[in-house]
C-alpha cells in the first residue's frame, strides 16, 4: 500500500494470504486475512460489501470527525459482519443441479421441425468496414510515442524525448526546477521498469505519479477545524495585483459565515491605499454581519499602524492583541512583490520567520515562475 501498487491488492505472508481494498475518499482501508491453502471464492464479494456497508454505516461520522476520529471513537460493527459473511459464504457455496425437464416441456423437437422448413432468405447489406479510432495523444502525451517498441528502455532512449516533454512544460509556464523534476522522476520509473514496451500507458501513468506526488500537501488542511486553537494564523502573499486583500474579505466572511471571529493585520505598508482597501472590506463586512447579532461585538476589527512601518513587527502586535481580545483568527495581508524585488522578500522572509503562521496561502495559480521564489 506504500509503494502504492494499486493494480496487486493482494499479498502473501507465510501461510497467510491479505487482500486489501481502499477507500481514497474517506482514507480508509479495508483488510481480509485466511489461510493461504484455503480457496476462498467469495473473499472479493466480503470486502466489496463490507467496504460499502461500513462507508454508509459511518459516512457521518467520519465526515464530521474524520478517519482518525474512529481510532479514538467505538464502533459496534461485528454483527454486521457476521451477516455479511453469512451472506458471502452462502453465495459461494454449491447450488444443486436442476431438474432435467421433460421431453414434452422442452422446444427440441419444435425447433428440429422449424430447422426442417426451408424459407427464402434475405438479402444481407454489406458489412462496412469498421475503422478503429486511434486514440490520439496530443501534446506532451504524444512525444512519449516515440518510445513504443518492443525494447528494453535506457536512460538513452528517453533522453531525447524527455527534453522535448522539459520544453512542452516550460512553454506551458511551468516552473524550470518543477519541469526537471517531473522529467527526472518520470525517466527514474520507465527505467526501472526495464521491461518490452508496448503501449504509452505506462509513461503517462509514470507522468500522473510524479505529477500527484509533486502536488500532494505536506499536510492536511481542516481551517474550520484548526481554528478552535485561537488564534489562527494566516498570511496571505503574492504577486501585485493577484487579488490578496479581496480573497481574504472572502475568506473573512466564510469564517464569520461559520461563527469565527476575525481580525484583519494590515502589514501592506507599501502599496497606497491598501489599508483604505481593508477598512473598507471591514466595514462591508460588519454590515451584514452587525454587532448587534453578536451580543454587541464587532465580528470583524482591523489592526493598522500606518503606512512604512515594519510588517513584521505589525503582524507581531496584531497576533498579541487578537490573542488579549479573544479573536478566533487572524489575517494577515502583505504587499505584493515580484521575485527579483530584493527589499521587500527580505521583508516577507522576516514576517513568516517571525510570526510563524499557522498558514500561508500563495494567491494567484497562474503567475508561473513568480510563484516559486516566494
Amino acid at each position: 500500500i506504500l509503494q502504492e501498487r494499486g493494480g496487486n491488492n493482494c499479498y502473501n505472508h507465510d501461510s497467510l494470504t491479505l487482500k486489501y481494498k481502499l477507500d481514497n475518499q474517506f482514507e480508509l482501508v479495508f483488510v481480509v486475512g485466511y489461510q493461504k491453502i484455503l480457496t476462498l471464492t467469495y473473499v472479493d464479494k466480503l470486502i466489496d460489501d463490507v467496504h460499502k456497508v461500513f462507508r454508509d454505516k459511518y459516512r457521518n461520522q467520519i465526515q464530521q470527525d474524520g478517519t482518525l476520529g474512529l481510532l479514538n471513537g467505538s464502533f459496534d460493527f461485528l454483527d454486521d459482519f457476521s451477516i455479511l459473511l453469512r451472506a458471502a459464504e452462502d453465495s459461494s457455496k454449491i447450488r444443486p443441479p436442476s431438474v432435467m425437464k421433460t421431453f414434452e416441456q422442452s422446444q427440441k423437437s419444435q425447433k428440429t421441425v422449424k430447422s426442417m422448413i426451408e424459407k427464402p432468405g434475405k438479402a444481407v447489406p454489406s458489412a462496412a468496414k469498421s475503422s478503429a479510432k486511434k486514440s490520439s495523444f496530443g501534446g506532451m502525451f504524444g512525444m512519449l510515442k516515440g518510445l513504443v517498441g518492443a525494447k528494453s528502455l535506457s536512460m538513452e532512449d528517453m533522453e531525447p524525448v524527455l527534453e522535448k516533454m522539459k520544453d512542452h512544460l516550460i512553454a506551458k509556464n511551468v516552473a524550470a526546477d518543477i519541469s526537471l523534476q517531473l522529467c527526472e522522476s518520470v525517466a527514474k520509473n520507465l527505467e526501472k521498469v526495464m521491461g518490452t514496451f508496448s503501449t504509452v500507458t505506462s509513461s503517462v501513468k509514470a507522468l500522473q505519479e510524479s505529477l500527484v506526488q509533486i502536488l500532494q500537501p505536506k499536510r492536511r488542511v481542516d481551517i474550520l477545524r484548526d481554528v478552535m486553537e485561537a488564534p489562527y494564523v494566516i498570511t496571505f502573499c503574492g504577486v501585485n495585483g493577484v487579488g490578496k486583500s479581496t480573497n481574504l474579505a472572502k475568506i473573512s466572511f466564510w469564517l464569520i459565515e461559520n461563527g469565527f471571529s476575525v481580525l484583519i493585520a494590515a502589514c501592506d505598508t507599501f502599496r497606497a491605499g491598501a489599508v483604505e482597501q481593508l477598512r473598507t472590506h471591514t466595514r462591508r463586512l460588519n454590515s451584514l454581519h452587525p454587532p448587534e447579532e453578536h451580543k454587541g461585538r464587532a465580528m470583524v476589527q482591523l489592526y493598522e499602524k500606518g503606512y512604512g512601518k515594519d510588517a513584521a513587527g505589525i503582524a507581531m502586535e496584531a497576533v498579541s492583541y487578537a490573542r488579549n481580545q479573544v479573536f478566533d483568527v487572524v489575517l494577515v495581508d502583505t504587499a505584493g512583490r515580484m521575485q527579483d524585488n530584493a527589499p521587500l522578500m527580505t521583508a516577507l522572509a522576516k514576517l513568516i520567520a517571525v510570526n510563524v503562521p499557522d498558514l500561508v496561502l500563495f494567491v494567484g495559480s497562474l503567475v508561473g515562475n513568480e510563484a516559486v521564489d516566494q
